[in-house]
């Protein structure tokens, strides 16, 4: 039996064939079942097709709630979606990190662990190396890609000289982009952006900050990785976003 509208399709592949000079003709899917031959105008067309009791069928629950089978056509989506499973390790191993006995950069996408990529994580990561540490605190891979997609400065236009110092391991040159305009003017952001040393209890001095907010208004602080806010330190999860302190807090 030839599916509904066959027909027509047959008249428009006569037209079609009578208009080229081809000796041989491949049709696919013409909804024909069983195996045969036909006339098609000056054309035989042999068909093999697939009967509907061979067909690929689905398992669905009728209205009454009884498992029944039918034909996979059209193929339902929910037969598309497939589960993938994500997760993070708990002890995650930073293949990027070049000096495992700092705190490496926030990793990007992560906003679920506390994982925060903004100009204030660039100002604490920076803060861990001095100036002449600056090659092996710029080859951290998320950093990189921080600071040239950063909304207040993006970097991804100046970048070419310094990834080729790190992909030749050249700390000269390296050092010699840090000497320039657009890395100054990072560095002038930070300094703007970050406490005076000589505050008591500022991060920059080495302390917890001592903020407005939380459990009491004096006393030590933590800083929540996601959200910033200040905590008191007997909390182990953030008052404002209820993220879990982390280890290095």
């Amino acid at each position: 039996m030839e599916h509904p509208g066959y027909e027509n399709e047959e008249k428009l592949i006569v037209k079609d064939l009578g208009n080229t000079d081809i000796d041989l003709v491949v049709l696919s899917d013409t909804k024909m079942n069983g195996t045969g031959s036909k006339q098609l105008g000056d054309y035989i067309h042999f068909f093999s097709g697939v009967p509907k009791s061979e067909r690929a069928k689905i398992l669905e629950k009728d209205s009454y709630g009884n498992e029944v089978s039918r034909i996979a056509r059209p193929l339902p989506v929910e037969y598309l979606l497939v589960d993938v499973p994500a997760s993070t390790p708990v002890n995650p191993q930073y293949t990027f990190n070049s000096d495992p006995s700092k705190e490496p950069f926030p990793i990007e996408n992560r906003l679920i662990e506390t994982q925060l990529q903004d100009f204030n994580a660039l100002s604490q990561y920076l803060s861990q190396f001095g100036p002449q540490d600056f090659y092996t605190a710029i080859t951290d891979f998320h950093l990189l890609l921080y600071i040239s997609t950063m909304d207040m400065l993006p970097m991804r236009d100046y970048m070419g000289p310094l990834l080729e110092a790190i992909r030749t391991k050249n700390l000269e040159l390296a050092e010699e982009w840090s000497r320039s305009e657009h890395w100054a003017t990072v560095e002038q952001l930070i300094a703007a952006s970050s406490p005076p040393p000589s505050r008591p209890g500022s991060v920059a001095a080495g302390g917890v900050s001592v903020g407005i907010g939380g459990a009491s208004s004096s006393g030590p602080k933590w800083t929540c990785s996601f959200c910033t806010f200040l905590n008191s330190m007997n909390l182990n999860e953030c008052e404002m976003c209820s993220s879990p302190r982390l280890t290095n807090n």
